[in-house]
């Protein structure tokens, strides 16, 4: 017997959601109130659409939904195209974004504090010493396809707490600090390792091959 089931508001049989499902060669699991196909799934219950059980292309943030178009991989791509047509038979309505990571966050702000805080990793990149131009020329387009896209999130109302803004800056800047000092003190490890052996000491102390961190080349006092 066919029971009703509700999705989006809106209510369906189980036979017209088999229908619909296998109109885009997919099946419609009744117990799980799944759509399901190879390495593709739309949870009915979470409004979710997965690609290969991870790659997360359709959720509700906040009170509207979103369909991530990212061209993630060529199979993906048949996924997004297959599950498009599933929503609109669904009557779903949505607002296409393309975000190069899994549509992970649950909410607007969360969202496009994210896209701000791609945007200062890649500008502490270019800031570095070493950098290649050529490298950084590709970061730069990199930094206007975010400053796009967070203009466009915001005209669909994302809004952005800047104090959170802040907050990520300065775990960025001091997560480069630290690698900076973890830099330095490798370097100081492999000058006090080339001075001992250059200067004879590491046979007569018995010094091996791994040197001993500075503090304990200050107890020797060479």
């Amino acid at each position: 017997m066919s029971k009703i089931v509700t999705i989006n508001g809106k209510e369906f049989t189980t036979l017209e959601l088999q229908t619909i499902a296998k109109r885009h060669s997919m099946r419609y699991v009744i117990r799980d109130n799944e759509f399901k196909s190879s390495n593709l799934h739309f949870e009915a219950n979470s409004l979710k659409a997965y690609s290969y059980g991870w790659w997360c292309f359709f959720r509700q943030i906040d009170d509207e939904f979103y369909f991530n178009n990212y061209g993630y991989s060529n199979s993906t791509c048949k996924h997004q195209r297959k599950m498009w047509s599933l929503l609109r038979d669904l009557g779903f309505s949505f607002h296409v974004l393309y975000d190069h990571e899994t549509l992970c966050v649950s909410t607007k702000h969360t969202y496009l504090v994210k896209l701000y805080k791609h945007t200062m990793n890649l500008q502490r990149t270019i800031n570095a010493k070493g950098t290649r131009k050529t490298t950084n020329a590709r970061r730069r387009k990199y930094i206007e396809s975010y400053k796009q896209e967070i203009e466009k999130f915001k005209q669909l109302g994302f809004t952005v707490n800047y104090s959170q803004i802040h907050r990520e800056f300065r775990n960025i800047q001091n997560a480069y600090k630290r690698k900076l000092e973890r830099q330095a003190e490798k370097r100081a490890i492999r000058r006090e390792k080339n001075r001992i052996n250059r200067s004879g000491l590491g046979k007569l102390i018995g010094v091996k091959r791994e040197l001993p961190l500075v503090k304990d080349m200050e107890i020797l006092n060479v």
